[in-house]
């Protein structure tokens, strides 16, 4: 018990002593020249001040005390690379802070302009990433390696993108000896990549202004205007088709590139099942019948995905387009030799399967192993979608190519979820000539 009043009467008498010294009566104590020495070792029972701490070089570099940082690096010169605990040398902290004054100084010294942190980034990485311009043409100016990449893989100019920070792209653009706008990341990204990912025009206009390639592709096959597409980044999207014509590049030259798998930019609007970006892709006359590696269009997808607004915002322009031969794309065939119904019966996406229907579909086309849409509906237990084909003119007799017709798939499949009224109705339509009877077993079950 003793011991520890002892202890705390010790510390007490530190404390009044500290704040006795920083609040001295001399209202000009509180100014005196940072040339004095920051240490006092003579005085076993002194509490270290801040300015004694060997790490306050790099609080007096992010604050630009120029004269501070000179007179620690002169008491020791191991200071100037030295590191804290996130990796930030004095020229990071000066960088992220923009102290230009601080930055001359430790370049003067010999800091390593490219010296890197735990997380792979060099004071470039770090002025781009704050924003800080002038940091970022002081840095180049004096040669910085635009093109060293951290360890998530993205260099300044990534950096810059994913902030969206269309200044730092064009400062950075500036010296192409240094920085390379169409320099690979993460899986081959490069800015303009991002730009399309995240959806920031302004990036994609500054970087494309500034040399980065349309036309390049990621490691995984994508252009930017197929990543914009895919990630519903519509706003990018169609930055990139107004920039694009300004470099050579037409709209349908655009929509019609097709990536690793035969996509356009319009099934990947499409599989994203994002409206507005298919509108974009539409109003700059994206053609709905080009087909990818498996033949199926773009429509075939919309049908797919089942978003009825798309399908119709689809079918009306093309309709618009093609007056007389517009029914041709409710007929065309994948590989295998299904339609746009055929797609949206097996989904069961019965509101877009009325509406083909409305439009002219052929209800009862078969695909390669001759399955009509009703057929393929009743595999999958869509039984919204078979109550709507079952509305129409609808062949219920048709067989696949191994001689089943609806009743068999019913029963196998979607027998137990419609009525006996509906299974009767079926039923009733002659002839059903098979090898057993369905209906049979379904009673049976």
């Amino acid at each position: 018990m003793g011991s520890c009043l002892a202890e705390l009467g010790h510390r007490l008498t530190a404390a009044k002593r500290w704040s006795f010294s920083s609040k001295s009566s001399d209202p000009n104590s509180q100014s005196k020249s940072t040339n004095e020495s920051l240490s006092r070792h003579d005085d076993p029972h002194q509490v270290c001040q801040i300015q004694d701490s060997p790490f306050y070089v790099f609080r007096a570099s992010g604050q630009g005390h120029v004269d501070v940082v000179a007179r620690l690096l002169n008491e020791d010169e191991s200071r100037l690379n030295g590191k804290d605990a996130k990796g930030f040398t004095c020229l990071h902290h000066a960088a992220t802070r923009a102290r230009i004054k601080v930055i001359d100084l430790l370049l003067s010294r010999g800091a390593d302009i490219n010296v890197v942190d735990n997380e792979g980034n060099t004071p470039l990485h770090l002025a781009s990433e704050k924003s800080k311009q002038e940091v970022v043409k002081h840095l180049l100016v004096n040669g910085a390696d635009g093109n060293i990449r951290n360890n998530k893989q993205w260099a300044a100019i990534h950096v810059a993108t994913l902030h969206n920070n269309a200044d730092i792209i064009k400062e950075l653009a500036q010296f192409p000896k240094l920085v390379d706008v169409n320099l690979g990341g993460l899986n081959g990204n490069t800015a303009l990549h991002l730009a399309a990912t995240y959806n920031f025009p302004e990036a994609c206009k500054a970087l494309l202004e500034s040399g980065s390639n349309i036309k390049q592709t990621c490691s995984n096959g994508f252009f930017a205007i197929h990543l914009a597409a895919k990630n519903a980044s519509s706003r990018a999207l169609e930055q990139l088709l107004v920039e694009g014509d300004k470099l050579g590049y037409s709209h349908d030259q655009l929509l019609a590139s097709n990536d690793r798998e035969g996509n356009t930019p319009l099934h990947a609007a499409v599989n994203s099942g994002d409206l507005a970006s298919v509108k974009v892709c539409l109003k700059y006359e994206a053609r709905i019948d080009v087909k990818q590696n498996d033949k199926a269009t773009a429509f075939h997808l919309a049908a797919s995905q089942g978003t009825f607004s798309i399908v119709k915002a689809m079918f009306e322009q093309h309709k618009a387009e093609k007056p007389d031969d517009y029914l041709q794309i409710l007929h065309s065939r994948d590989a295998l030799e299904m339609t746009p119904l055929h797609r949206a019966a097996m989904f069961d996406h019965p509101q877009v399967v009325r509406y083909l229907v409305e439009e002219g579909s052929d209800v009862n086309a078969q695909d390669c192993e001759q399955r009509s849409p009703l057929l393929l509906a009743a595999v999958r237990c869509g039984v919204s979608s078979i109550r709507v084909l079952l509305s129409s003119s609808v062949n219920v007799c048709v067989k696949d190519s191994e001689h089943r017709n609806l009743l068999h798939f019913m029963v196998m499949y979607s027998g137990s979820v419609l009525t006996d009224a509906e299974l009767d109705t079926i039923c009733a339509v002659p002839p059903f000539s098979l090898n057993f009877s369905p209906f049979l077993i379904y009673r049976l079950l």
